[in-house]
C-alpha cells in the first residue's frame, strides 16, 4: 500500500475503508465519489484509479486530474473492458476499445505501459506520467 511506503493518501471512496487503513494517519478518507471530490490546489506524486465504471468515464476522470500530478508524477489506470464471447470479431471490438482509450489517455498523459494481467482478462491496467505543455 502507499501509505506503507510513507506516502500520505487521500482515499476518493464512497464506500467504508478497511479498518487498518482507517486507524492509519497517513489516510485521509474523502468519504464521496470522485465526480464529488475537489482537490483544491493539492498536487500528488501518485493518482491511482482502479474504479468499477465504464473506461471511457474513468478516462475522463483520469484526464481531469492529470494538472493536480506533480513533474516526475506517475498515474496508473485500471481499465474496465467489457466482457464479450470468444470469437474474433468479440476480440478485435475490444482491441479496438483499448486502442481508443489508450489514444485518449495520451492526451494528457505520456502512456509508460499498459498489461493486460492473466488473471483478469477484462482488465487493463496502464501506467503514465504528465505531460507538461
Amino acid at each position: 500500500m502507499l501509505a506503507d511506503q510513507g506516502m500520505q493518501v487521500d482515499a476518493v471512496d464512497p464506500g467504508d475503508l478497511d479498518e487498518r487503513l482507517r486507524r492509519n494517519r497517513l489516510v485521509t478518507h474523502y468519504r464521496r465519489r470522485i465526480q464529488d471530490y475537489n482537490p483544491g490546489t493539492k498536487r500528488f506524486n501518485a493518482i491511482v484509479n482502479d474504479m468499477k465504471m465504464d473506461a471511457r468515464e474513468s478516462i475522463e476522470i483520469m484526464l481531469n486530474y492529470s494538472r493536480h500530478l506533480l513533474p516526475g508524477g506517475v498515474a496508473v489506470i485500471t481499465l474496465k473492458m467489457p466482457k464479450t464471447g470468444d470469437s474474433a470479431s468479440d476480440a478485435k471490438k475490444i482491441l479496438d476499445m483499448l486502442s481508443d482509450d489508450l489514444k485518449r489517455l495520451s492526451s494528457g498523459y505520456s502512456i509508460i505501459g499498459a498489461r493486460q494481467l492473466y488473471h483478469n482478462r477484462s482488465e487493463v491496467t496502464v501506467v503514465m506520467n504528465p505531460k507538461r505543455n
